[in-house]
């Protein structure tokens, strides 16, 4: 008796012996395979790859977005649907937007003569026009609408500054920028599919530099997945208050128990970007900066202890000469 195959199967089953023969190539065949049989909707960017659970759209993806089996002759490698060019962000009028943007507007004479200054100073030497991404991601999604709330409140302002500040510093030193504080735009911006971060984004990241905060790095690693590691060298963390340096490891976190936002990013410390100083014996983790900053903080307040006690020899041998 003839038995009778989805339509879908029907489809490959002039090519099954070859997806066979690929998949006896492919590392982890073929329990990679029986894997993603059983997981394949458990995360929506399988689909948006082609993925329907059967073998041969598992191989596919295997091979045109995974480095699990070799490529497939005949197959579209360089050009996929959501690395089209972006579209252009929306004009945001959002209360912080509206106050980087008048800070901005407000101190660009001052940007602007500063960088002639150091053009002038820098011999005419061209530096490599990079493309960042700027995502504050405290100003994104319900954290922040809260944030948004806050601001027209009065505070807290420092981060918005630092953001305007961090804007205006790059174009004005010639860099490419890209400014969003949409999650949901973030995946285009990144080559990520939509979902919770189980597929690979395509190489390369279009990005040199990624400026976010603690919450956009949260929204990164999410849209990312096993890229994430891959790419962290290119994030820069604006962390207005500081972070202590052993908050930062993963180890340190977990053999002490701390479980925050914040914490546990295993980043170098020179890729956090402070702003504010808390005094040293102010409690909490989050009182000091990363070691670089304290070392400028320690020799300034070395300099100005030596100055005034040099001050204060000084008045004493006139005192006594007197």
């Amino acid at each position: 008796m003839a038995r009778f195959l989805p339509v879908k199967q029907k489809f490959f089953l002039p090519t099954v012996a070859k997806y066979l023969l690929i998949g006896s190539h492919c590392w982890g065949f073929p329990s990679i395979i029986i894997f993603l049989q059983a997981q394949w909707e458990s995360d929506p960017c399988y689909a948006f790859y082609g993925v329907d659970g059967t073998t041969c759209s598992i191989l596919t993806y295997l091979s045109q977005t995974e480095d699990f089996c070799p490529p497939q002759d005949g197959r579209n490698h360089s050009s996929l649907p959501w690395h089209q060019k972006p579209q252009a962000i929306s004009n945001n009028s959002s209360p912080a937007i509206k106050f980087i943007r008048s800070r901005v507007e407000k101190m660009s004479e001052r940007w602007i003569q500063a960088g002639l200054r150091m053009k002038e100073s820098s011999n005419n030497t061209v530096s490599t026009q990079m493309r960042v991404l700027l995502y504050p991601g405290a100003l994104s999604g319900s954290v922040g609408q809260h944030f948004e709330a806050m601001v027209e409140r009065g505070g807290p302002l420092g981060e918005l500054v630092q953001w305007a500040d961090l804007s205006a510093c790059l174009t004005i030193l010639g860099h490419n920028l890209v400014f969003s504080t949409s999650q949901h735009q973030l995946h285009s911006l990144i080559g990520a599919a939509p979902g919770r971060g189980s597929c690979p984004i395509q190489r390369p990241l279009t990005f040199d530099l990624i400026y976010t905060d603690y919450h956009g790095l949260a929204h990164l690693q999410g849209a990312m997945g096993l890229a994430f590691k891959h790419y962290q060298c290119r994030f820069r963390i604006l962390d207005s208050f500081g972070t202590e340096p052993a908050f930062n490891f993963a180890s340190y976190a977990r053999s002490h128990g701390y479980k925050t936002l914040w914490g546990s990013w295993d980043l170098q410390p020179l890729q956090y970007m402070t702003m504010f100083r808390k005094q040293a014996g102010s409690p909490g983790p989050r009182a000091t900066l990363h070691p670089s900053a304290w070392n400028t903080v320690y020799l300034r307040t070395k300099r100005q202890k030596e100055n005034k006690t040099e001050e204060g020899h000084g008045r004493k041998k006139e005192k006594n000469e007197a």
